[in-house]
């Protein structure tokens, strides 16, 4: 009876431990924010979140210096069609005490329809934004994602520093630009370290997944057309370049990007062997020779981590 009283009670005591484990955050880089990952999911090597490269689907978390109330705002059923996605419903909660909204969002993109849930909560000054998406035909995981969204909690003491989040590396030193953002795995400089700022700038990212680029060099075109004034840039100069183990394309153009002059329009595209792409933009409307020697300077010096 005395043996039987004991395995009792240590079974209790197994079903008690087990219990109470909890699965242990994690950080999320370039952020002050940890989050329950869902079962399947890595943290993302070129945004701040995770992927699940596999079943195409992804969380991403992103700040936004814009108040909950405007950003709130601009997720209405009719602003969200206008941009090709359909509200299913918002939720309202509360969130470690702060108030917060699930928005359930569908899009279809070509022939993929895609199911997203999104966290909004913040404050007067800044809105945090929790996305994940996922496709249709991977509906099981709308709960486990949900589960991860609303398991984010911040956490002051960790490294939100945006030159550790990113997969690559770039020397700025001598440039004279500053780091005036970070945002899904893009940093953004500026002469004053600040958005909206005055030219020069340059955007210096990645793409997020790996993708089958057959025709780089018109590939590489047809991303400087997406650019602010791309559209109708004059190509002065489309060099192949070379670093490390990357290949791409340089692509110094002319274009009407902050006025009805000619401004210069920067574009290099680093492929490596795997698919993936890194990009270097550098647009400026003064001293056009000096920043062009900027901008390739800092181009030359992406290394990817």
């Amino acid at each position: 009876m005395k043996k039987l009283l004991a395995l009792l009670v240590c079974n209790c005591y197994v079903l008690v431990h087990f219990a109470q484990e909890k699965p242990i955050p994690t950080a999320i880089p370039g952020t002050k924010f940890q989050m329950i990952a869902p079962p399947g999911f890595q943290l993302a090597q070129s945004f701040s979140g995770f992927s699940n490269d596999s079943l195409k689907a992804s969380i991403m978390v992103s700040d936004i210096p814009t108040s909950m109330k405007t950003i709130a705002a601009g997720f209405t059923k009719e602003k969200l069609s206008a941009s090709g996605l359909s509200l299913i419903c918002t939720d309202s909660l509360l969130l470690n005490g702060m108030p917060c909204q699930l928005l359930h969002i569908t899009q279809q993109v070509g022939d993929i329809k895609y199911l997203k849930k999104v966290l909004l909560f913040g404050d007067s000054s800044k809105t945090t934004i929790v996305n994940g998406i996922y496709p249709a035909t991977a509906a099981h995981l709308g709960k486990p994602i949900q589960n991860a969204l609303l398991s984010i909690e911040f956490n002051n003491n960790l490294d939100d520093d945006p030159m550790h989040a990113v997969n690559f590396s770039i020397d700025t030193i001598g440039s004279g630009l500053l780091l005036a953002k970070y945002q899904n795995g893009t940093l953004l400089f500026s002469k004053d370290g600040k958005i909206p700022t005055t030219a020069p700038t340059l955007i210096v990212g990645s793409s997020f997944s790996a993708q089958n680029i057959a025709d780089k060099k018109q590939f590489s075109i047809d991303r400087l057309k997406q650019l602010p004034g791309g559209l109708t840039a004059q190509i002065q100069s489309l060099i192949p370049v070379k670093q490390s183990n990357l290949e791409g394309f340089e692509i110094v153009a002319s274009a009407k990007i902050y006025s009805d002059k000619e401004d210069l329009l920067y574009q290099c595209l680093f492929f490596d062997k795997k698919g993936n792409y890194f990009m270097v933009v550098g647009l400026a409307n003064i001293e056009m020779t000096k920043n062009l020697q900027v901008f390739r300077k800092m181009a030359e010096s992406l290394e990817p981590k």
